[in-house]
């Protein structure tokens, strides 16, 4: 499995049991990123579970974490960088986008504005 841009891209399938399968994680190369166009069954940390309709932003990357390093970065540390750097990358796309309304909540959840939101009430954000 080769791909020059590390992509898998994925068309509503389970990525929980390719992520979780040790065997698999030990073949593929760090960087190579699995999205999805519909997440039907995602599962996290402890017992959280959800689905994720079209539209969001929904991705695993491989990455290879020395255990040495759990302590001082721990794994969720990283999962936070990610997430700013993925407002960093809208807010600064190009003039014009650095109002964009895009918000980040911990650790890894990215909200940007309704696009049905009429400019009455409070702001109403969806998660991308």
């Amino acid at each position: 499995m080769h791909s020059p841009y590390h992509a898998v891209l994925t068309h509503a399938v389970p990525l929980t049991p390719i992520v979780r399968n040790p065997t698999l994680l030990a073949q593929l190369p760090p960087g190579l990123t699995a999205t999805a166009t519909t997440q039907l069954a995602g599962r996290g940390r402890g017992s959280n579970v959800w689905v994720s309709p079209p539209g969001s932003l929904m991705f695993s990357t491989v990455l290879k974490h020395p255990l040495s390093l759990t302590a001082t970065a721990p794994v969720i540390f990283i999962q936070y960088l990610a997430a700013l750097a993925i407002v960093e990358g809208i807010t600064t796309y190009d003039t014009g986008y650095e109002n964009f309304p895009v918000k980040l909540k911990w650790p890894n959840d990215i909200y940007a504005m309704d696009p049905t939101w009429d400019g009455r009430g409070e702001k109403k954000y969806v998660k991308i």
